[in-house]
């Protein structure tokens, strides 16, 4: 299986209505001309800064956000259908089913198919200043015509244990929506991106919020870069880079992914080996 996928490097704004955020995500999606569409994390709080016109406290960022998800949600199911592809919305603070606000990403299919993922890492930041819940779930998904996939949300790709438990399924491609606002940040999820493609022999596309937006609470700064990466290995690239847009720049970094990569060295079914090796050996000091 070959497709297309494209993961974007996202700036978000504050637009006077509904329908001017229609048009940006739209035109986006088209430009995409992907099987596959990645936007990042928190690139949903376009729908709750719409109209705003002084800048919005963390609360009620959050307040907005949880009111309009419901709509926003019904908006890139439409943009899907339309543009005939399946994509990964940016995240928004939403309610769960069980009423807690959680970090929330939803990934639409052309069918008008919808399901949610829940960021479940929160940063320290998110924990301290935020409302929100870590998510409990970690769902796999099988969207039609596309390889099975996971998502995690920006920080839950810093910790190799959930990628892994993804990967355990069968699952090939690994989304990673991101929202990070300085160098330092950037630099770090892009790495993890990197490794957990190293690590699962699979592809791994990061999105990635850039630009700042004064009004919002949760992105007044973002940095970052968009970028789809394997494991360095025969049949990819030396470094294993297939797509990136240059840092803090606006743009789709897009390329064909194939389910079959050759692999000289496969981590993936190795694993487990590691667990044997993790026994300390005593060092006996000699004494003359």
């Amino acid at each position: 299986m070959t497709m297309r996928i494209a993961a974007a490097a996202y700036p978000v704004e504050v637009l006077p209505d509904w329908d001017s955020l229609h048009r940006k995500i739209a035109q986006w999606v088209a430009e995409a001309d992907a099987e596959l569409v990645v936007f990042p994390e928190y690139a949903g709080l376009e729908a709750a800064l719409i109209g705003a016109t002084t800048p919005l406290d963390t609360a009620e960022e959050t307040k907005r956000a949880a009111a309009a998800a419901p709509r926003y949600w019904q908006m890139v199911t439409a943009i899907a259908r339309a543009h005939k592809t399946t994509l990964l919305a940016g995240s928004l603070p939403a309610r769960s089913e069980t009423g807690d606000l959680v970090n929330r990403a939803a990934l639409v299919t052309p069918h008008g198919g919808i399901a949610f993922v829940d960021k479940r890492q929160l940063t320290p930041w998110e924990q301290a200043e935020t409302p929100l819940r870590p998510g409990t779930a970690l769902p796999v998904f099988d969207p039609p015509d596309l390889p099975r996939l996971g998502v995690l949300i920006c920080y839950d790709g810093e910790f190799p244990s959930q990628a892994r438990a993804i990967r355990q399924t069968g699952a090939q491609l690994l989304l990673m929506p991101s929202a990070t606002e300085g160098a330092t940040g950037a630099s770090r999820v892009r790495i993890a991106a990197r490794a957990r493609a190293l690590e699962s022999g699979g592809h791994v596309a990061l999105a990635q919020t850039v630009g700042d937006c004064a009004l919002s609470s949760y992105l007044d700064r973002s940095a970052g870069q968009a970028g789809i990466y394997v494991a360095p290995d025969s049949g990819a690239p030396p470094d294993g880079i297939l797509a990136e847009t240059a840092p803090d720049t606006p743009g789709w970094a897009r390329a064909p992914i194939s389910s079959c990569l050759p692999e000289q060295v496969d981590i993936a079914s190795a694993w487990d080996g590691q667990h044997n090796m993790a026994q300390l050996t005593p060092f006996a000091q000699k004494h003359a």
